[in-house]
């Protein structure tokens, strides 16, 4: 991961991840990125923070990934870092990235 990249990036129709730089922990802009009400999403025990539109089926999002456990998710997917002790997200990290990619696999353009 380059410097500064805080978290990556899963978008419906894309075969990969793409690395982003923005403040975890703003809100407003976590919205942006995903098109709405943030929903965190389960990480089976993995040390990340895993964010997706929670209106994802009712605005008709496309599938981007697989996660493990819940299957397909939709829309945009946002994956950083664990929260620290005060509950703030933190950055993603080489090892954080290896984990995301054995939770979630892009599914590329279906």
């Amino acid at each position: 991961m380059q410097e500064g990249t805080t978290g990556v990036l899963i978008f419906p129709g894309l075969w990969d991840w793409y690395e982003i730089t923005t403040d975890p922990n703003d809100l407003a802009k976590l919205q942006e990125i995903v098109g709405g009400y943030i929903e965190g999403v389960p990480t089976l025990g993995a040390p990340l923070t895993v964010f997706v539109n929670e209106d994802g089926i009712a605005r008709g999002y496309k599938p981007s990934a697989i996660h493990a456990s819940l299957g397909v998710l939709l829309g945009p997917v946002l994956v950083f870092g664990p929260p620290d002790a005060d509950g703030n997200v933190t950055p993603l990290d080489e090892d954080g990235l290896l984990k995301a990619k054995a939770l979630l696999a892009p599914l590329g353009k279906l």
